[in-house]
């Protein structure tokens, strides 16, 4: 028995995977041969060349060319969309400066799709349909299918014409095409539809990276704040030393009666704390600042009688018992009395309206405390407490107490339990008032 030859082991038709598939023509290549064949060819080897060479640019490579035409191959759809359009605007430019029989107008099908691929050869449905799809692409022009298109459309800003679902040569099924428009194709008429990728979500790590920022500006601005009123406080104090040394003519840091002047020697030396005939700078500076907080309140008393809110006490606003001796501020005799009038006053009287020199209250010892709820008792400061004393329980509670003052009255709450008694409410009103 003769041995019988080997048979040949088949050729494999290559690795399967998922790649975008771009077939290339001539609009009207038949016609144009057989007008004159060996000029063609030039024409076609020189054009092949720039697609190669494209394609190599934007991660591709030609497989094969064939005739008119060639095959190429892309991993990436995105790429292969980008390939084909470069390629129409560089054959578009050349056209520019060429003479018209050097032209040839080239039409570019691509699709995406589950092929065999080998060294220079590929095979499939998505070949064939590729196929089909150039001879679809207008001249000059790029068709791509609907599995491309869904891939594309939120990762190139296109302008695409939808052609409808197409029932394409040996293709079983519907294809739905497209075909891509340049911004200077877009025709009257034609519906296109522009796509543009997605702006990309904020990052968990911009988000953290703003909110520490945000808070950084935050602590600044907090901290600016801060200093700023450190540097008030400052100042202030700066400023009452440099009045102190202002008056202290015999540079000994004690202010006596002989270096003050008359009008406000009497005044000044209450603040001889001490007793010693002198004022110390200390005394000085507590002294200054009972005087301001004391118009502090003066200010607040004033906005709390002012109700009608018009920056002038008239006589109708002001209880019985403080209205002529408060309307003798009246300087302007215009029936009104402003707050700088007002300060004026008490200032020449030497008197406040809390004074507690003109409205004496029984003074408790340390020994016996003085009980959490008096009787109310005439004059301004009484007045003032059953003003404030909305619920009518003979007491204070923060929520009775106006924004705008209540910094300054809850300084009264000795106890710390946002309640103000009658003996706590005297108490303050005698530390405020005790330096007339």
């Amino acid at each position: 028995m003769e041995n019988s030859p080997p048979s040949e082991k088949p050729k494999p038709l290559g690795r399967r995977r998922l790649a975008a598939i771009m077939f290339t023509d001539v609009a009207g290549s038949s016609r144009l041969m057989g007008d004159n064949e060996d000029h063609v060819m030039l024409l076609l080897k020189r054009d092949i060349r720039v697609i190669d060479d494209l394609c190599q640019q934007f991660e591709g490579r030609v497989l094969k060319s064939m005739g008119d035409g060639c095959l190429a191959i892309f991993e990436s759809g995105v790429h292969a969309v980008e390939c084909a359009r470069e390629i129409q605007r560089h054959f578009k430019e050349q056209s520019g400066s060429l003479a018209e029989n050097e032209v040839l107008i080239h039409r570019i099908g691509i699709h995406l799709g589950d092929v065999y691929v080998s060294d220079d050869d590929a095979m499939g449905d998505g070949v064939n349909i590729a196929a089909r799809l150039q001879s679809e692409a207008p001249n000059g022009g790029i068709c791509i299918s609907q599995a491309l298109y869904e891939v594309v459309k939120t990762r190139l800003a296109l302008k695409t014409v939808y052609q409808g679902p197409k029932q394409l040569k040996n293709i079983k099924e519907e294809v739905h095409l497209y075909n891509i428009v340049e911004s200077d194709e877009a025709s009257p008429g034609i519906t296109t539809f522009s796509y543009k990728a997605p702006a990309k979500p904020r990052s968990g790590k911009k988000f953290w990276r703003i909110a520490g920022i945000t808070a950084i500006v935050i602590v600044c601005l907090l901290g600016l704040r801060a200093l700023r009123a450190l540097r008030n406080a400052r100042d202030e104090q700066t400023e009452i030393s440099q009045e102190f040394n202002r008056l202290d003519l015999n540079s000994d840091l004690e202010l006596t009666p002989d270096e003050l002047p008359d009008q406000y020697s009497e005044r000044l030396m209450r603040a001889d704390i001490d007793q010693d005939g002198t004022v110390s700078i200390q005394e000085f500076k507590e002294a200054i600042t009972m005087i301001r907080q004391r118009e502090e309140l003066q200010e607040l008393i004033f906005h709390q009688l002012d109700l009608n809110d018009d920056d002038c006490l008239s006589p109708d606003e002001l209880p019985e018992h403080l209205r002529d001796r408060i309307m003798l501020a009246d300087q302007n005799q215009n029936g009104t009395v402003s707050l700088t009038e007002l300060k004026i006053a008490l200032d020449q009287q030497q008197t406040n309206v809390l004074d507690m020199q003109s409205y004496p209250l029984e003074v408790h010892s340390s020994d016996s405390p003085a009980p959490d709820q008096d009787p109310p008792q005439s004059g301004a400061p009484e007045e003032f407490f059953l003003r404030l004393d909305i619920n009518r329980d003979n007491q204070i509670t923060l929520d009775e107490v106006p924004q705008q003052g209540r910094g300054r009255i809850m300084r009264a709450d000795l106890n710390g339990d946002d309640i103000i008694t009658h003996a706590e409410f005297r108490e303050a009103v005698n530390r405020f008032g005790g330096l007339r």
